[in-house]
């Protein structure tokens, strides 16, 4: 987040005429109106269906025309006003009268027929290794003049099908490859990458010709899964953040499935992940008021605040982006509401960190180069997600690079999901993690293949979770089930419980046994077989410190089943293996705890959000206000504790000290308070 939380309007002009028209004063009073301190405004005529015409409305000496300068006038009065000014700049889709004026400046696929567009419907995707990338930076250079704060860059992109243009093969510097068979495949995605890479470090040269303040941003990857084709859109964010100024996603633009596909989670999950890679670059989410594809059809007030607090909560900087002619509608009230309590709270936001302990990995190099059935790299992550918030323990994203760097070593617990893909770096980062005194829990086949996809013949870190891989599998069915022997997991309300149905063959090394695989199962009415010999959950310690294995997809069936034995094993592994840390016990399944903390004052902030609330429908509707009761383990020293939400400022909170917990009783929670412990 920046030293200031920024809440920036992106309203897109609903006619041709309505940027022509533009009433700067009017614009600023609806900011102020709905609590806006920052407004990203596109001068173009873009976003009307219609791809970049080449028609601009600020002064550059590339525009086809220039009908009105807004951006001088606008500039100007937002200054005056405190609002800080964003400037959108599309840089992957042209207009049909552009592309057909400069057909050497878009994509063609491997039949030199240019590339369609897709939804869009017409026009064409822009190459950046195109003349157009002059042009381009040209834009850049005459915008930075401007008293603007950033310049955002909407792309860039290549298609999946592209781009096969004379510059691409020119620049590739040999025949360009067609398929994933080719020699050349990955050297393909790699020179894809550092095209647009090298796209926006030339129109970040531009920029920098007229101004060294004004920054500049582009889509990022949110924290999710992309398949191979979309990831070729959007590249790593680490090497992205060697480019751009701020790393911003459209985390919060939520997608049609909104249940199977977890998406009313991805604004919590794309702020997390971000915070971990940008740095102390500034962070931002990018949200669609929308029920998208539904472009006019704004989703509704209790969806839109919780869109909201899951951003902010977890550090990002927010955009609100819907159609001019959708104000006045109740979700965008909704925002003006949210707004205002974020705008007279800003101070509890600004220099906040994660105090979580538990970090959970998405490795990039899985969802890359594993080779296995694509969901469970997926299903695995997603149901870890959904499990760790629904036990209220807080948790923070790290990436591959993470494991490199050993920045994961400040965690005391750290969560791999199926990371198939593993470097020899990497595991003996993990390894001298764990001998430090760390802890890892690890499912199915986590780190079974090398960095690019390539199977080794044993598990590398086997001796880590104390197994031997017999590279091989031991498949279960619906109807079969495991033990639960190990007497730590007593509190489990059944110990038989369903198995896991994908699993990695593995024989004991020396670790522990706690769960056990029964045999087979004849059918769902047969008598209940023995105990088998196969392990379901191994213990190991290493050195000082201890990992758990499960062989099987064990986040995966809890993504699909939501049994909640597995979600209270998980709970159990991370309080076994770190008693004293900081615990959040008594609050319903669907509130989400953050936890952060404020260095200079040492406030922590802990953010209760009705995340979960519509795993089973959506979107949300509403949310009925209750009483909930938080007890907090392993607080450490507090003077006071207060209450801040909609329409209640620092609400004193009293507290009953039970056991070693604090007790805080909250009357009225609806989707989003934050609890202040000084």
């Amino acid at each position: 987040m920046t030293n200031e939380l920024l809440l920036v309007s992106k309203l897109f002009p609903t006619t041709l005429e309505e940027t022509e028209k533009f009433d700067v004063q009017k614009r600023i009073e609806l900011l102020k109106k709905y609590h806006f301190n920052a407004d990203q405004v596109d001068l173009t005529q873009t976003n009307i269906g219609k791809g970049d015409t080449g028609i601009y409305y600020f002064k550059t000496s590339v525009a086809k025309a220039v009908p009105r300068d807004v951006l001088t006038e606008y500039s100007a009065a937002a200054e005056k006003a405190g609002i800080k000014l964003l400037t959108y700049f599309n840089v992957h889709w042209a207009a049909e009268s552009l592309a057909k004026a400069h057909p050497d400046w878009i994509q063609y696929n491997k039949n030199k027929t240019a590339i369609e567009t897709g939804g869009y419907h017409e026009g064409a995707f822009f190459c950046v290794n195109s003349p157009w990338r002059d042009y381009a930076a040209q834009i850049a250079e005459d915008l930075a003049k401007y008293d603007i704060y950033a310049i955002f860059l909407d792309g860039p992109i290549f298609s999946w099908e592209g781009c096969y243009c004379e510059h691409c093969e020119k620049k590739f510097g040999s025949r360009l490859p067609h398929s994933a068979e080719d020699a050349d495949w990955k050297k393909f995605q790699a020179f894809r990458s550092q095209s647009i890479f090298d796209f926006i470090g030339h129109l970040k040269n531009g920029l920098r010709k007229s101004s060294q303040k004004v920054m500049l941003f582009s889509n990022a990857q949110g924290g999710f899964y992309h398949n191979l084709d979309l990831r070729r859109n959007v590249p790593t964010n680490r090497e992205l953040t060697k480019y751009v100024d701020i790393l911003g996603s459209e985390g919060g633009c939520i997608p049609l499935d909104l249940t199977s596909s977890y998406g009313y989670l991805r604004p919590g999950i794309s702020s997390k992940q971000l915070e971990a890679q940008a740095g102390e670059k500034a962070t931002f989410i990018f949200i669609s008021g929308r029920h998208l594809n539904w472009s006019r059809y704004l989703l509704p007030p209790a969806e839109t605040k919780l869109i909201f607090a899951q951003t902010v909560a977890n550090g990002a900087n927010l955009e609100y982006m819907i159609f001019s002619g959708d104000i006045g509608k109740p979700g965008a009230l909704a925002v003006g509401e949210i707004n205002k309590f974020l705008h007279e709270n800003a101070k509890l936001f600004e220099g906040a960190k994660s105090m979580a302990e538990v970090a959970l990995l998405v490795s990039e190099r899985t969802a890359d180069f594993y080779a296995s059935p694509a969901d469970l790299g997926d299903t695995e992550y997603k149901g870890m997600v959904m499990a760790l918030m629904q036990s209220h323990i807080p948790f923070d994203i790290i990436d591959d690079y993470s494991l490199e760097g050993k920045e994961f070593f400040k965690y005391k617990t750290v969560i791999l999901p199926n990371c198939a893909c593993l470097s020899a770096r990497q595991v003996e980062n993990i390894k001298e993690y764990v001998r430090g005194g760390g802890t890892v829990i690890a499912t199915y086949e986590t780190s079974h293949y090398d960095e690019i996809g390539r199977k080794t013949s044993d598990l590398q870190l086997g001796e880590l979770f104390g197994v031997t891989s017999l590279n091989k599998a031991n498949e279960m069915g619906a109807i079969d089930n495991i033990s639960v022997t190990d007497p730590v997991f007593g509190n489990l309300a059944q110990t038989l419980i369903p198995a896991t149905m994908r699993n990695l063959a593995i024989e004991n090394r020396g670790g522990e046994g706690a769960a056990y695989f029964h045999e087979k199962m004849k059918s769902p009415y047969s008598e209940l077989p023995p105990v088998s010999s196969s392990p379901a959950l191994m213990l190991n310690s290493y050195g000082k410190g201890r990992t758990a294995y499960f062989p099987g997809t064990f986040g995966g069936l809890y993504w699909k089943f939501r049994f909640p034995e597995y979600m209270a094993l998980l709970a159990g592994l991370v309080t076994k293996f770190n008693p004293a840390g900081l615990c959040f016990k008594g609050l319903p399944q669907s509130v989400e705890v953050v936890v952060r903390r404020q260095e200079k004052s040492g406030r922590r902030l802990i953010h209760l959000i009705s995340s979960l609330e519509g795993g089973a429908s959506r979107p949300v509707e509403y949310i009925l206000p209750r009483d909930i009761k938080l007890r907090i383990g392993n607080l450490g020293d507090m003077k006071s504790a207060a209450f801040f939400a909609e329409e209640r400022q620092g609400e004193k909170l009293e507290n009953e000290a039970i056991g070693g917990e604090v007790s805080f009783a909250i009357k009225g929670f609806k989707e989003y308070g934050i609890v202040v412990i000084d």
